[in-house]
């Protein structure tokens, strides 16, 4: 029947496993806890295979990466002096880093130090130049210069009061000062684009009424420390033309009115309708003369 047929396929199976009978295949089974813990520890080996393969390929890996960068067929000894070689050399480097260092500073100190003492020598350089320009104004042994530098001041106010006459008398000139010279003049043609000239191309009358300027600047320049209250013009008038006459002439009104005493020494004739007091010289024989007042 059938179980009798289960039975002896079960008996055959028994025989192929290496179990004697039932009984003996029973007592190899485990119970259920006990092959659960087998179970488990069977899972830890597995997980612990799998990070043991893991780190064998790591450290093939780095084996391989390693070997590749100690391509070198030194030995140790050598890498070792090579190292030493190196270190040696690496110190040398320090030290002469230190040095350059130290010759830096040095350099940087002695760059403040210059700089100041050029600013100390523009100073000075400022100071001798300023004696300088005094040595070459007055530095001569017989005071010539500072005699001649002196004057040319004087002559520069002398000029300046000048002109202010010389506009009311004639417009057309100015006098100045010759450039690079002290006491030399020259006359600026203001009719002429301010052309500058020697005074020597002045004409007669021109001469005159710049030299009458100059007389009158003079009085004033004079009369800054002391009260001058005459002024004796010898000659000049006869080059002058009718207009310059008379416009000298009035100058010279002018300034009898602000209570100067004019003389006029001339032989000009139109004069003498123009001077109501005059002292006439008068020829007489043998040599002789004699003066005449009138007015």
């Amino acid at each position: 029947n059938a179980l009798q047929q289960l039975q002896t396929e079960l008996e055959q199976l028994l025989q192929k496993s290496g179990f004697g009978d039932l009984a003996a295949l029973r007592a190899a089974v485990l119970d259920e806890e006990e092959a659960a813990l087998i179970e488990q520890q069977q899972a830890g080996f597995r997980q612990r295979e799998i990070e043991i393969e893991q780190q064998l390929k790591s450290t093939a890996a780095e084996l391989k990466t390693n070997r590749e960068l100690a391509k070198t067929g030194k030995s140790l000894p050598e890498i070792k002096a090579e190292i030493e070689s190196a270190s040696q050399e690496l110190q040398a480097e320090l030290k002469q880093d230190g040095a350059l260092q130290q010759q830096l500073n040095e350099n940087e100190k002695s760059a403040k130090q210059a700089k100041e003492l050029d600013k100390e020598i523009k100073q000075q350089r400022i100071i001798f130049q300023r004696w300088a320009e005094l040595n070459d104004l007055i530095g001569s042994h017989d005071g010539k210069k500072f005699r001649i530098f002196a004057q040319g001041l004087t002559l520069q106010k002398l000029v300046n009061l000048a002109n202010t006459h010389l506009k009311h008398l004639y417009g057309r000139y100015i006098i100045m000062k010759r450039k690079g010279e002290e006491l030399d003049l020259d006359i600026v043609d203001t009719y002429q684009a301010e052309h500058v000239r020697s005074m020597n191309t002045l004409s007669g009358g021109e001469s005159f009424l710049v030299s009458l300027a100059l007389a009158l600047g003079l009085s004033d320049l004079a009369g800054r420390q002391a009260n001058i209250r005459s002024l004796f013009i010898d000659e000049g008038f006869g080059s002058l033309d009718d207009q310059t006459l008379d416009l000298a002439i009035s100058t010279l009104e002018n300034l009898q009115a602000s209570g100067k005493t004019i003389g006029i020494i001339s032989h000009v004739k139109e004069l003498k309708e123009r001077v109501t007091t005059r002292l006439n010289v008068l020829k007489r024989g043998g040599g002789n003369s004699v003066v005449e007042i009138i007015g």
